[in-house]
């Protein structure tokens, strides 16, 4: 508590009395010297307004006045806690402190001015202390498209109670004047924002944000004779809410999406066709003059007023072309908008060529191809990481030596799909894979994590097993062979409990994995453990011992045709430089991340090839919002197909991947997991900072990120560094750095997540989090 914390307020009580101090990120942690007072504001105390307040010349008097001492004098604490302060609400002291700043006036006299201002004039004091004009007045159009909307309402709704309260005293002889006629005006034209974000993006929004910046406009006049208020609150409150109105306007009008949706999607080869492209308009807004081209030039059209949702049919005469594959054309668009302003731009469509005898191929699509959830288990859909399997053969080919591979990666990386392709038939000549999950034994009653004898027999069962599919004869050492009157399977798991119930468990697999490797011989024993971190949670519960890594080192050494796959988290990193380091030592580190760009185009197409056809700018959207990740791949072509077996569309647009990718993000439990992840609320508000100002024209970089969190009024602890939360958010795949010559620049790594942020995530919460979390930290 003796340490200095942000915001604290330093007063020299001791020598030269009254020099005042604010602490920020520099002083943080240190201690103040016995010629100080540390004043630490309490809540509804601005640390800013008590300082400019202690400079005034009516408290350095009180300060000076209350010394002692002839020669040196001092300021007792037991005194200055009687000092008197004025304490008017937050935004009022907010007022005051940016009025001494701006004047350097001394704040008592700014203080009393102000509160006599607003005595008489309640209208400049709520401009001056209400949340709503504030955030507006503050904020101005440095607000987001998801905040500008419910902070106009609001504003609306405030202006209409204030106007409520003071036209009951409103006297036209006695009490007029130009605010008073300001704020008259700017209620009917607000009026029309009451309520805005419930009015769907139509023609009556864009009539209603119309109509309120006219009113507003009308509002701005009224100050204009008035020099007192031309340059005060309420023009500026008036300018910045015209601004954020034009953009909204603005927004509206721009969002110009046309949906091509060619019928039949699929010709046959050898024969020109004639295909029909129906246009839909699916913008907000109707569009006029609509003019459609294509590129190759096989058909146009025309429209002179498109109204939303409505549809311009384009004909187009396909060309014959001999070969079965993809007629790729471009529709070139251009419209004009309803406030006049002409736009255009380009969507790519492709139409399928198929040779006839696919002409009477059914229309039902089928089973959803994609696996999301399980691990890849069919061959045919285990698509790409052909250099981690190689990396892999190469590995464990090398005669006469133990090898251990260490695959890391983060949840759903495909660590598991990458151990059940190895278990493939020929993938691994000469061996026999085993596949064993920790999380597939019998954990603890009361703990977390699995004994030290349920490990092991976790891993001579999946043995045991696995030889038995492989027609193996073998059976567990110093037991009672089987009666051939009961079932086998059930006969094995009763042998492997009496033969693991002792004191000495690593004994008892010894023996066991010797068996197995004479049984198999000439061939060779790969034991695929994942999740094999999982180790370290009965470690840390005290059920597992920490010899078992030493233990299956020793066995990888004394028996050259035994080798180890272990999969696990990024947290494998952190255990090699533990006590595990006597496995992970003479191991073999394979990172599994992102999908190859090729192979993660093919694992898009290929699934539904001869079913669906992705136009070449979708499927590159796929792979661009999914950053490559093969699961989130999945998931999102996944809601792809499902959505072409509804609709009976066949070719797959970017408007069926943003419209897939939107219900994608509505409550993903993956990115909720990940969110999670992060661990504290200062993380997670980097993450939302670095969607928040993705497409800002400053770069993120560490000296960014800092400025902001200051801003908010996170201050970083003593003994933490905001380097090691964004090497922390690196290793959960979270973020991505990239390095410029002039510094590194932080983004998210995952588009699709960004886009999860925005939807769920309330960013103002997320900084009263962050703000309470730090506070807590320093105490």
């Amino acid at each position: 508590e003796r340490r200095l914390q942000p915001g604290d307020v330093l007063l020299s009580v001791s020598g030269s009395i009254g020099k005042v101090g604010i602490v920020g990120n520099g002083g943080v942690g240190a201690v103040a010297s016995k010629s100080l007072a540390v004043l630490r504001p309490i809540e509804g105390l601005s640390p800013h307004y008590l300082a400019v307040l202690l400079r005034s010349d009516s408290i350095q008097s009180w300060l000076s006045g209350h010394a002692r001492g002839a020669t040196i004098q001092h300021l007792s604490i037991r005194t200055l806690r009687h000092l008197p302060l004025p304490l008017p609400p937050i935004p009022v002291q907010e007022i005051i402190a940016q009025r001494y700043r701006d004047s350097g006036k001394d704040a008592v006299a700014l203080l009393v001015q102000h509160l006599a201002k607003a005595e008489e004039d309640p209208i400049r004091t709520w401009l001056e202390t209400s949340s709503e004009a504030l955030a507006i007045l503050k904020k101005g159009t440095n607000l987001s498209r998801e905040e500008r909307l419910p902070m106009m309402d609001r504003f609306a709704n405030a202006a209409s109670r204030l106007w409520k309260e003071f036209s009951e005293n409103f006297d036209q002889q006695q009490d007029q004047n130009n605010l008073a006629e300001w704020l008259k005006a700017v209620i009917p034209a607000t009026s029309t924002l009451r309520g805005i974000t419930n009015v769907p993006e139509d023609m009556g929004r864009l009539v209603s944000l119309e109509e309120a910046r006219l009113g507003i406009e009308n509002a701005c006049r009224i100050l204009e004779s008035d020099s007192e208020f031309r340059t005060g609150p309420a023009e500026t409150l008036c300018l910045n809410l015209q601004r954020l109105l034009r953009q909204e306007t603005e927004d509206l009008l721009a969002k110009i999406r046309l949906h091509p949706i060619p019928e039949p999607d699929w010709v046959v080869t050898a024969k020109e066709s004639e295909v029909v492209l129906k246009v839909r308009n699916e913008s907000p807004l109707a569009l006029r003059k609509v003019l459609l081209d294509t590129r190759p030039h096989v058909g146009d059209g025309r429209e002179n007023y498109l109204p939303g949702g409505g549809l311009v049919n384009v004909p187009l005469r396909i060309p014959a072309s001999p070969t079965p594959g993809t007629f790729h054309i471009q529709l070139l668009w251009q419209v004009e908008r309803l406030d006049g302003k002409n736009v255009s731009g380009e969507i790519p469509v492709s139409i399928a060529v198929r040779p006839t005898r696919d002409a009477a191929r059914k229309s039902d699509l089928g089973a959803n191809p994609y696996i999301v959830g399980p691990p890849v288990d069919r061959r045919e859909m285990f698509i790409g990481r052909e250099d981690i399997i190689g990396r892999i053969r190469r590995q464990v080919a090398r005669p006469h030596r133990a090898n251990v591979v260490l695959l890391e990666g983060n949840r759903r990386t495909g660590k598991t799909s990458i151990l059940k392709y190895l278990e493939s038939e020929k993938v691994l000549p000469g061996w026999i894979p085993v596949y064993c999950s920790l999380q597939g034994g019998e954990g603890h009653e009361s703990k977390t994590g699995l004994s030290t004898r349920e490990v092991y027999r976790l891993m001579a069962r999946e043995i045991g097993n696995t030889l038995m599919r492989q027609g193996v004869t073998f059976w567990v050492p110093d037991q009672p062979p089987p009666d051939p009157k009961r079932h086998l399977r059930f006969q094995f798991n009763e042998a492997l409990s009496r033969a693991f119930d002792n004191d000495r468990p690593f004994e008892a697999f010894e023996a066991y994995i010797e068996a197995a490797l004479k049984a198999i011989q000439p061939g060779r024993l790969l034991l695929m453990l994942d999740e094999f971190d999982k180790l370290q949670e009965g470690i840390d519960a005290g059920i597992t011992s920490p010899m078992v890594p030493e233990n299956i080192r020793y066995l990888l050494h004394d028996h050259f045709d035994l080798s180890a796959i272990l999969t696990g988290t990024r947290r494998l990193k952190r255990l090699r430089e533990e006590y595990w380091s006597a496995l992970f030592g003479f191991g073999y580190r394979i990172e599994v991340g992102p999908l190859a760009l090729e192979e993660a185009r093919k694992l898009v197409t290929l699934p539904v090839d001869g079913l669906l056809n992705f136009v070449p700018q979708a499927r590159d959207l796929v792979v661009e919002l999914c950053a490559q990740h093969p699961f989130l791949i999945q998931s999102l072509c996944s809601r792809i197909f499902d959505y072409a077996s509804e609709s009976g569309e066949r070719t797959i647009t970017l408007t069926a991947v943003e419209e897939a990718a939107h219900e994608m993000i509505r409550d993903n439990e993956h990115f909720r997991t990940l969110w999670d992840y992060a661990g504290t609320e200062r993380r997670r508000l980097i993450l939302a900072l670095c969607e928040r100002f993705s497409n800002e024209p400053d770069p993120i970089t560490l000296d960014f990120l800092e400025d902001r969190l200051e801003e908010a009024g996170i201050m970083i602890p003593k003994g933490e560094r905001l380097g090691d939360d964004l090497e922390h958010l690196r290793e959960l795949d979270m973020i991505r750095m990239d390095s410029t010559p002039r510094a590194s620049v932080y983004r998210l790594a995952i588009p699709l997540m960004g886009r999860w942020i925005r939807q769920n995530i309330d960013f103002n919460d997320l900084l009263d989090l962050a703000r309470r979390e730090s506070e807590e930290k320093s105490l």
